[in-house]
C-alpha cells in the first residue's frame, strides 16, 4: 500500500485449530503486526488476496484441506486438497484498521491463482481477478504433462473477471471483463493499487 507506506499479507496457520493470519509491516520495519486471525476448519487454497483503500478481501476457493492429510498423506503439498464446488467460493472482507470481519459473501465455486486488482465503489467492492472454473489448471501444469508424456499438454488461461460484492445487501456478481484471456497479471502498482485503474498488463 504506496498510500499508507505498509506492506499487507497473510499467511494461513495449519494446525488442530487453523487460521488465516492478515498482517501488515510499517515501511521500514520488520516485524508483523497482525491485523486479523480468522479461525478456519478446512483451509481453503489461496495464492493472493484482494485489497482496497479500506478492506482485506481474501477469495476462498472451495478447493480444501484437511490440516492433518498434510502431516500423516506422504503426498506432496497440492495434492492434499480437495475440490467442493458445492461450497462455493467465499469472499471474506476485514477492515483493515480494526481488523474487523465486515462479512462473508458466497458467489458460484471458480478457483484462481492471482488477483489483478481490488477498488470501492461506494458500497460495493470491486476485484479484479484471473478466474478458472474449476482447478483442472492444476493438473495441467505437472511437468510430465506440459513435457506431453501423459497426455496431450492442454493449459487453459486465466478468464478476467470483475466481481462485485456489494456490502449493503451480500449480493456478490461478475461480468467478463474482456474476451482476452490473463494471466500473471500486473498493473501500475505505485499509483493504482487499490484504486479505480485502466490498464492491466499480462500473459
Amino acid at each position: 500500500d504506496f498510500n499508507n507506506r505498509e506492506h499487507v499479507n497473510y499467511f494461513t496457520h495449519f494446525s488442530r485449530r487453523s487460521a488465516y493470519h492478515i498482517y501488515h509491516i510499517p515501511l521500514g520495519m520488520t516485524k508483523r503486526e497482525i491485523t486479523a486471525i480468522l479461525p478456519v476448519n478446512e483451509p481453503g487454497y489461496m495464492h493472493s488476496f484482494g485489497m482496497t483503500q479500506k478492506y482485506v478481501v481474501l477469495a476462498e476457493y472451495p478447493f480444501v484441506v484437511n490440516p492433518f492429510k498434510l502431516l500423516l498423506s506422504g503426498k506432496p503439498f497440492i495434492e492434499n486438497f480437495v475440490w467442493k464446488p458445492e461450497q462455493g467460493t467465499r469472499f471474506i472482507v476485514i477492515e483493515r484498521t480494526t481488523g474487523k470481519l465486515i462479512g462473508s459473501y458466497v458467489t458460484k465455486a471458480f478457483f484462481a491463482f492471482h488477483h489483478i486488482n481490488a477498488f470501492e465503489d461506494g458500497d460495493t467492492i470491486i476485484i479484479d481477478i484471473s478466474s478458472y472454473p474449476d482447478t483442472s489448471i492444476i493438473n495441467s501444469l505437472y511437468l510430465d504433462v506440459l513435457r506431453g508424456i501423459v497426455n496431450k499438454p492442454i493449459v487453459s488461461a486465466g478468464e478476467f473477471r470483475r466481481y462485485r460484492i456489494s456490502l449493503g445487501d451480500s449480493a456478490v456478481n461478475h461480468e467478463i471483463i474482456s474476451k482476452d484471456v490473463i494471466e500473471l497479471p500486473r498493473i501500475n502498482y505505485a499509483h493504482k493499487n487499490t484504486k479505480p485503474y485502466r490498464f492491466a498488463y499480462g500473459v
